[in-house]
């Protein structure tokens, strides 16, 4: 089986390792292999991901485009990546293919002749750009989440200080998700687009198909969640994990299939204080009749688009979702992990 970690393109090495341990090492998509960051390089290297590209174009490069949006994000409100992101009208998806958009930018010549039949290359290019872009976006959000918790940590010290208290422990600041999520609600339909066509272009995701292989899609994004619902109104809350099934009581994962049920009886029976393991939370989804190629052509939005033999008929089992609760949404315990990005 695959574990597929969707639509962000880094994820937190904490989880990643727990993930890792239940089901082996998670798949993350790369828009390129220009852009993979260091701890992204860590984890395939200690063998915990193993992550996956669309064909590059010799032809496009997308740090020298993203270099372009930058120059031109400088020039204008904010100046920064995150306000060009929060503008109406990015050019993705649309009928300009990659050379206009870069010719847009750089302001050098005339856009080239729009051509009728769509390039296949240049969509799955632009999906990658977003991909890149979206990332970009969510290091500075990172790093205004970590800057506001320094401060905050400081604002604490200097209070206890006045007050002659005991400085408190720096590890009891808890930020709101706003700060380190801002602006993610109108993003997520374009992350899953873009992830969606690059992943569907990636040649390590056409082999599984092919081959028929087990997978299971996960995220920890619940506006991610909310925004598959109202995709799939057919998908289906199977178990609500929190914390996984103690020994000896596997009644709420008895239901799901033997690939996905298996490795959480296991990792289950092996959680205990002496070892160091600890259940999480793990809300999984059905989504009944719908092939992994379906999904993401729905994703990608291709949801008319006939499955790879051409049928169009619908599927005879299901794809799965996995959603990794986080503390705040219910009865989590715990401060959430941070996704690096």
């Amino acid at each position: 089986m695959k574990t597929i970690y969707f639509p962000y393109t880094t994820i937190d090495p904490r989880q990643a390792e727990q993930t890792a341990a239940i089901w082996g090492p998670l798949t993350l998509l790369q828009a390129s292999p220009e852009i993979c960051l260091p701890e992204v390089t860590a984890l395939q290297a200690a063998g915990i991901i193993e992550t996956v590209f669309p064909p590059a174009d010799p032809s496009l490069s997308v740090t020298a485009v993203l270099r372009d949006f930058k120059q031109w994000a400088a020039q204008h409100t904010g100046g920064d990546l995150a306000a060009m992101m929060a503008q109406q009208g990015i050019p993705f998806f649309n009928s300009q293919s990659s050379a206009q958009i870069v010719s847009q930018i750089r302001k050098g010549g005339p856009a080239p002749v729009e051509n009728p039949v769509a390039d296949f290359r240049e969509t799955v290019f632009q999906a990658q750009l977003l991909l890149a872009m979206a990332q970009e976006f969510d290091l500075q959000q990172a790093a205004l989440s970590r800057a506001i918790e320094s401060l905050t940590v400081r604002e604490n010290e200097m209070m206890a200080m006045l007050k002659g208290e005991d400085y408190p422990d720096p590890a009891s600041v808890k930020l709101s998700r706003v700060s380190s999520d801002a602006g993610s609600d109108t993003m997520v339909p374009l992350r899953l687009k873009a992830w969606a066509r690059a992943m569907a272009a990636a040649e390590a995701m056409k082999s599984c198909v092919k081959s028929g292989t087990d997978m299971l899609f996960l995220t920890d994004g619940q506006d991610v969640l909310v925004q598959i619902r109202e995709l799939f109104p057919t998908a289906q809350t199977r178990s609500w994990l929190n914390p996984l099934p103690a020994k000896g009581g596997h009644s709420d994962v008895e239901h799901l299939p033997v690939w996905l049920a298996g490795p959480l009886i296991r990792h289950a029976e092996q959680a205990s204080d002496e070892n160091g393991v600890r259940p999480f939370g793990l809300e999984l989804m059905e989504i009944p009749h719908l092939s992994v190629e379906g999904f993401l052509n729905r994703l990608a939005g291709h949801a008319d688009r006939t499955n790879s033999d051409g049928s169009g008929a619908a599927s005879t089992g299901s794809c799965w979702i996995g959603g990794f609760r986080r503390a705040g949404d219910g009865n989590g315990d715990g401060p959430p992990p941070e996704r690096i990005s």
